[in-house]
């Protein structure tokens, strides 16, 4: 069960699951593939200590059991402990290795750890195992994007997913935001129209639409589409750092404090906040908001808390799997604590890595002050414009009918 393949109501569809798991461990308490959903359930809840437990529990249970192991393993990487999820990740291949859906997860997770070829092969041999699953063609083209910069290749494989999952609009949302990220914006608005016209009230739609007014400086629409995301997700992270940019803008402090720790009240205590790779994002929006309201103490124990956890990250992170990176929240934290020179390197490094984000959504947030101006931070936006003009070009230049890059990464 994912609830990412389906518009069906949250909360409902997680709660007949669960109706579902406690029937079968009724008849049988030592079901493995009963706890192991009871795992997947509670991983979907963001009860992530809980689901740890009972996926160990089913694997104790059943150790050949292939899809707890997948499951645990993408909960694992959910949490940056990288050598474990690949670990589990490796062992439900070895047990099911005809499932390219086991592969695609393999993957994901050796991406994460930054074997972008190793990762690649996964890809490619999921492809293999079943060609007509469209996820592996998606993820490839989000690696090939997001961590090799090659996006006249990952435009045509992510379009190939969503010819394969046409009734998938998470797909075609990634395909929107390749066009995005390629500075594209009438392709990007294309694929966004067909999303509206099918799934008008889809969260993660929302979400895009959120940040896509946010882009084009329409705070009430921006703020509009947020709080639909919200009232589906509380705990999205992008509305609510854009909500928190318009706050900043209006000096509504307090209200934006509030927001943030209701969605995430393990960020509230001023001496151990309990930041993690889910919510690290939101705990650097809040240190600033606290900075402004002069909670200076709350506000340094974020940052420290948010810095170990980017420490633990690759640079790169990306829509191709569900463990963000460092960039650019590193150089975020670094300009907070005013620490220009070294915000103004990490930024840098980012881009020579491949980073290329829309400008808009990092650029013009309040966390940025004291850098937005220098000589350097307009450089590295100027040298990303390029390399996006380049390969916009590059693109065009492609024949409609030219056979998928499936190298990608090599």
């Amino acid at each position: 069960m994912s609830l990412d393949y389906t518009d069906a109501p949250r909360a409902a569809t997680l709660e007949r699951a669960q109706a579902a798991v406690d029937a079968a461990l009724k008849l049988d308490s030592g079901l493995a593939d009963a706890w192991a959903s009871a795992g997947l359930i509670e991983a979907q809840a963001d009860h992530r200590d809980r689901a740890e437990e009972l996926f160990r529990r089913a694997i104790d249970l059943n150790p050949n059991h292939a899809m707890a192991r997948k499951w645990y393993g993408g909960l694992l990487l959910s949490l940056a402990r990288f050598e474990e999820s690949v670990a589990q990740l490796e062992q439900a291949a070895r047990l099911d290795p005809l499932s390219a859906n086991v592969q695609q997860s393999l993957a994901m997770a050796l991406e994460a750890q930054g074997r972008f070829r190793d990762a690649a092969s996964r890809y490619r041999r999921a492809i293999e195992t079943d060609p007509l699953m469209p996820g592996p063609y998606l993820y490839l083209a989000m690696l090939a994007a997001d961590k090799m910069n090659q996006y006249a290749v990952a435009v045509p494989l992510a379009e190939k997913a969503v010819a394969l999952d046409s009734d998938n609009p998470v797909s075609t949302l990634m395909l929107a935001w390749l066009y995005w990220t390629l500075r594209d914006d009438e392709a990007r608005d294309r694929v966004l129209r067909q999303v509206e016209e099918r799934w008008s009230e889809n969260p993660y739609l929302l979400t895009t639409l959120t940040l896509r007014e946010w882009c084009a400086q329409n705070p009430d629409a921006a703020a509009r589409h947020a709080q639909g995301a919200l009232a589906v997700n509380p705990r999205d992270a992008w509305p609510l750092i854009v909500l928190g940019a318009i706050d900043l803008q209006q000096g509504r402090y307090a209200v934006a404090a509030k927001r943030q720790l209701t969605a995430y009240p393990e960020l509230a205590s001023s001496s151990n906040p309990r930041v993690d790779p889910s919510n690290y994002v939101v705990a650097l929006q809040l240190a600033h908001v606290l900075q402004r309201l002069g909670e200076k103490d709350h506000a340094e124990a974020l940052l420290a808390a948010s810095e170990r956890v980017m420490a633990r990250l690759p640079v790169l992170g990306g829509l191709g799997n569900r463990v963000p990176g460092r960039a650019p929240w590193d150089a975020q934290a670094l300009a907070l604590r005013g620490r220009k020179v070294e915000a103004l390197a990490a930024l840098r490094a980012a881009e020579q890595a491949g980073w290329r984000v829309p400008a808009c959504l990092w650029r013009d947030v309040r966390i940025f002050d004291s850098i937005r101006n220098e000589p350097e931070f307009t450089a590295i936006i100027a040298d990303i414009e390029r390399d996006m003009a380049r390969q916009r070009a590059e693109l065009a230049k492609r024949p409609k009918d030219a056979p998928l890059d499936l190298g990608a990464a090599h």
